[in-house]
């Protein structure tokens, strides 16, 4: 098997990636069979009773994850890396999901990656004919 994506982490801190514009999600790198899929740093550690610097955003409760996914743009493709070392566990992780819009689909490593390829191949398509509408 070939790799195709990475999810990336921001350890120890959550400070700014330069790389990622704005609320861009992912990045894609080379092209056709050969693209790679790189996906923004978004750590989950869980609820901590102490708050870590720079890392408000990763420490939320499970409603407030659940809201922030589900509050994201329609079409978003994004993921969660979840790790323990703030508190999180299965437990939040399920009490999360049961709070998720209805809208959000809940998808492994591979799928993930072939939705921003195919998101991404949808939006040239859609760049493209509206060139061709423009320049008729």
């Amino acid at each position: 098997a070939t790799v195709k994506g990475f999810f990336t982490v921001n350890d120890p801190f959550d400070l700014p990636i330069f790389a990622f514009e704005g609320t861009e999600q992912y990045k894609i790198i080379g092209s056709g069979d050969q693209s790679i899929v790189i996906f923004r740093p978004n750590e989950w550690r869980g609820t901590v009773p102490e708050p870590i610097p720079f890392s408000r955003k990763n420490t939320l409760s499970s409603k407030e994850m659940s809201r922030r996914i589900s509050d994201l743009p329609k079409g978003t493709v994004t993921h969660v890396y979840v790790t323990s070392d703030g508190g999180a566990d299965l437990n939040l992780i399920y009490d999360m999901v049961q709070y998720l819009k209805p809208h959000v689909k809940i998808v492994n490593q591979n799928t993930i990656v072939r939705m921003a390829l195919e998101r991404e191949e949808h939006k040239k398509q859609s760049r493209s004919t509206h060139r061709s509408a423009v320049f008729k």
